[in-house]
């Protein structure tokens, strides 16, 4: 049986890593959504279609920063239990641990190949958002 076609949005102010991120997606058969600012992609959620059905965003932006982002997305009743995963090139353990307590649900380190992004991907794709809890020992991929 195929399983549904999901969208994914990705918020990120580096062009290449937004293609790069586009054509693992696009690899997998699933659709995405590329904002280059923060305020896009608020936008965006606020005003469907389409309807993410996760949004991963980078850390490190200009005006509004992922952590800002993540926050506001926390906040807001209406999107607060979207799947939030956070792709970034940061590995430390306290930006790692301050994602986790602001609520992403997932942390997954930039790869340096389309194989290895596929394989995060696929991963988090074939995760029950309905049941998975993020814990110190699950929550980086």
């Amino acid at each position: 049986m195929q399983s549904e076609v999901k969208t994914l949005f990705y918020v990120d102010d580096d062009r290449d890593d937004l293609e790069f991120f586009q054509q693992a997606v696009e690899n997998l058969g699933e659709r995405v959504a590329l904002f280059h600012l923060a305020d896009e992609l608020i936008a965006a959620i606020r005003n469907p279609p389409p309807v993410p059905s996760m949004i991963f965003l980078d850390l490190n932006m200009p005006n509004k920063n992922g952590f800002d982002l993540m926050q506001e997305i926390k906040e807001s009743e209406a999107f607060r239990d979207l799947p939030l995963v956070i792709y970034s090139t940061a590995s430390d353990s306290h930006t790692v641990e301050r994602c986790r307590l602001l609520g992403a649900s997932l942390y997954i380190r930039k790869p340096t190949s389309i194989a290895a992004l596929q394989q995060a991907l696929r991963q988090v794709l074939q995760i029950d958002w309905t049941s998975f809890r993020p814990d110190a020992k699950n929550f980086v991929v």
